[in-house]
C-alpha cells in the first residue's frame, strides 16, 4: 500500500493536470474578453510546464531515483536493526 505522501503527490499531479485541461477548454471554447485572454494564455503556458515537470517526474529518472533511494533507506534501517540485535545478543551471551 503506498504511503500518505505517495497518495498526496499522486493527488497533487491529478489535480494540476485537471485543472491544465479546464483551462485548456476554457480558452478554446469559452468566449473570454480581450484582457482576460491575455492571463488564460499566461496561466495555461504555466500549468502546460507544471504538467510537463510533472511526468518527467513520474515517468522520468527522478521517480526510479526516488525509489531506489527508498528502497537503500529500507536496507540500511534493516542492516542497523540486525546489528543491534546481534550485538546485544553477544552482550547478553558474554554476561551469562
Amino acid at each position: 500500500m503506498k504511503n500518505a505522501k505517495e497518495i498526496f503527490l499522486y493527488g497533487l499531479a491529478g489535480l494540476a493536470t485537471l485543472c491544465f485541461f479546464a483551462l485548456l477548454v476554457i480558452v478554446f471554447f469559452v468566449p473570454l474578453p480581450e484582457p482576460n485572454k491575455e492571463i488564460a494564455l499566461l496561466l495555461l503556458g504555466n500549468f502546460a510546464a507544471i504538467v510537463t515537470m510533472i511526468y518527467s517526474y513520474f515517468f522520468g529518472s527522478s521517480k526510479g531515483s526516488s525509489d531506489k533511494t527508498e528502497a537503500m533507506n529500507k536496507a540500511a534501517e534493516e542492516l542497523a536493526r540486525n546489528t543491534v540485535i546481534k550485538s546485544t545478543e553477544e552482550t547478553v551471551s558474554k554476561t551469562n
